[in-house]
């Protein structure tokens, strides 16, 4: 399905990503009357006679409202928002009894290079087994961002390498975490250069982000 959809071109980005798209409701919709207010971090989702009936900000302001829509996750906004009052139970169940994610690394790199040639997505395979940051590792995920100045300017491409991780691992690292991250960005770099020549010098920007 996906596929069809795709070859029918159904599938789409907009230029600039997730932050245009964002940008452009927020403008339709003050165009159209409405007030925006962003940066605001709600602690509490008001409930009346069972009903959600508006949000309390972090800075105690109260915002009535008809009707309360939540882009959290079911984590955040039944236990946290609605402070665990409806359907708390079952949530909980479903954390405690399904399957999480497998925790990645993700280590991303910002590249003076274009790297025109490359797919935007791709599995490396049969790399040689190793172990990085804890977990047996014979496979990555790449990502190459370049095709939107969003991401990286011209002529430069933001190259990610999805990596298989231990949250356990990270979380007792201690002292030498910061260390154990500049291992990960040396591994990661040694696993791209066969795909993507003279990498580790055109190198700006380094970031690796961990389970913990």
């Amino acid at each position: 399905i996906m596929l069809g959809y795709l070859e029918r071109g159904y599938f789409s980005r907009p230029v600039g990503g997730t932050a245009a798209f964002r940008d452009s409701l927020a403008r339709t919709y003050q165009a159209l009357g409405g007030h925006v207010r962003l940066h605001a971090t709600v602690d509490e989702v008001l409930v009346r006679d069972n009903r959600a009936a508006g949000v309390r900000l972090a800075d105690g302001t109260m915002i009535a409202a008809d009707v309360v829509i939540s882009t959290s996750s079911a984590p955040e906004t039944v236990l946290r928002l609605l402070g665990g009052r409806f359907d708390a139970d079952a949530t909980r169940d479903r954390l405690e009894r399904w399957k999480l994610f497998d925790p990645i690394v993700l280590a991303s790199f910002g590249v003076a290079r274009a790297y025109a040639d490359q797919p935007p997505l791709f599995t490396l395979d049969g790399i040689a087994p190793r172990t990085i940051s804890g977990r047996r590792c014979d496979h990555a995920h790449v990502r190459v961002l370049n095709d939107d100045p969003c991401y990286a300017p011209p002529g430069h491409t933001v190259v990610q390498l999805t990596l298989p991780a231990d949250y356990t691992w990270w979380a007792t690292r201690g002292s030498s975490y910061n260390a154990e991250k500049d291992l990960v960005a040396q591994a990661a770099l040694e696993l791209l250069e066969p795909l993507f020549p003279e990498i580790r010098q055109a190198v700006r920007v380094t970031d690796i982000v961990t389970p913990l």
